[in-house]
């Protein structure tokens, strides 16, 4: 389902100049450190889902690996702390076939964060928040990140998106809130669903380029938010260091 990723992963669009920047300083880890997984990750999807049966043959994907199923957009899942990848197929007679890509991020921070990536609007009452663009459904819940991909878009397939996404929800450990970084953003004047939670230099580079060189110092260990206010065009970024020296 690479074309799925393409539609939530678009190319860098040029932005207005970087009209605030704040940086924080903590001792707290960036997306180098991964939570302890306790459940298979192909046991959190089910079986059957209405009248979607789901294939035996079921791809999995590591750090390494990951492009050989996505190639290009494998750097923005290795930029945060993605585990592994894992591809399921369901198919019905009474409609398209179904995709299902359950992403173990390696902790909710990141999840958030691939999610938030390319988003353009989001609906609550699944996991954290989901989108849906076309065929696609994607939501993110605790340490994962989910879309659903329909083989083509019907009148019953947007409800079958919803359908899946709810039933592997429930599989799931509880939502997470979004990082802390996040909510400290004012919310005066901020742009409805801008926000972009990241790590890497690479990664505010496709947002909004601000240098070739990483000058910000930007690495596993730190963690950035940027977000865009009006009236205008401008953005805030906010970057937490893990430790003392690394803002120096």
């Amino acid at each position: 389902m690479a074309d799925s990723t393409e539609t939530f992963l678009p190319t860098r669009r040029s932005v207005p100049a970087l009209a605030a920047l704040l940086l924080t300083s903590a001792f707290l880890h960036g997306c180098g450190t991964r939570e302890p997984r306790n459940t298979a990750v192909i046991d959190l999807l089910p079986e059957q889902i209405g009248s979607w049966t789901r294939s035996d043959a079921v791809d999995t994907y590591d750090r390494e690996t990951i492009f050989d199923y996505i190639d290009g957009a494998g750097e923005v899942y290795r930029s945060y702390a993605f585990d592994q990848v894992v591809v399921a197929f369901y198919t019905s007679a009474q409609g398209p076939d179904i995709t299902v890509e359950l992403f173990d991020m390696g902790k909710p921070a990141d999840a958030y964060g691939v999610f938030s990536y390319a988003r353009e609007r989001e609906e609550t009452g699944i996991g954290g928040g989901y989108e849906q663009k076309g065929r696609v459904l994607c939501f993110w819940q605790e340490r994962y990140y989910v879309c659903v991909a329909a083989e083509e878009r019907t009148d019953d397939s947007d409800r079958a998106l919803l359908d899946f996404a709810r039933a592997i929800s429930e599989r799931l450990p509880p939502a997470s809130d979004p990082p802390d970084l996040v909510t400290i953003l004012p919310d005066e004047g901020l742009v409805a669903f801008s926000q972009r939670f990241f790590h890497l230099h690479q990664s505010l580079n496709y947002h909004y380029y601000l240098a070739r060189e990483n000058i910000l110092k930007l690495s596993d260990e730190t963690d950035a938010v940027l977000a865009r206010y009006a009236p205008g065009s401008t953005y805030l970024l906010l970057v937490r260091y893990g430790y003392d020296g690394d803002a120096a």
